[in-house]
């Protein structure tokens, strides 16, 4: 069974989740909601963080919700057993060393390349495809500058199928199709 080092990364490109947002994930924070698999997303940096964000296709075609079936299992805990806080509470701070690490090792040594690199690739690519700011806001869990009629108001009634309709538009430039199982 792949571990959070394989999903986490593929996460936060997926669906813009921060670091820490999707190494504390819960089981129970990956459910389906209006029939589509999301990401329910509580405990955040911010008010603006907490949001329901779908589930990339891509990643249910890699085995996120068999992985998801096998840890569920094991009842209603964290999603990523293995990760353990920080001395300061931190579910993210190990992980984030390992990468900075490993991505040196697979040729990502880039200047200014990190984690959270994958969450500015997810809002470029929503930007890319033509998806309003208000909406991209909605998905990353940002405070949109907007009026006070969108700002305040707006944005409540986004369905999850609307809100996988925007994730699905996403084309990040990168061919993952070895990734994804035989058959």
């Amino acid at each position: 069974m792949k571990d959070h080092k394989f999903w986490l990364p593929l996460i936060a490109l997926h669906s813009g989740l921060r670091a820490e947002e999707a190494a504390k994930l819960k089981v129970t924070d990956l459910r389906q909601i209006e029939g589509i698999w999301c990401f329910s997303v509580e405990d955040t940096k911010t008010a603006a963080g907490t949001r329901i964000v779908p589930v990339h296709p891509r990643l249910i075609r890699l085995g996120l919700l068999s992985y998801h079936e096998q840890v569920s299992k094991k009842g209603a805990g964290p999603l990523w057993p293995e990760i353990k806080p920080s001395a300061d509470g931190r579910y993210s701070e190990k992980f984030c060393a390992w990468w900075s690490h490993f991505r040196h090792l697979v040729g990502l040594g880039r200047s200014g390349l990190k984690f959270h690199s994958f969450r500015h690739t997810f809002i470029s690519s929503l930007q890319v495809a033509g998806v309003p700011e208000t909406l991209s806001g909605q998905l990353a869990g940002h405070v949109v500058n907007v009026g006070i009629t969108y700002g305040v108001y707006g944005g409540k009634l986004l369905s999850a199928p609307e809100r996988l309709a925007l994730i699905e538009r996403l084309d990040f430039g990168v061919d993952l199709s070895h990734l994804e199982p035989a058959g």
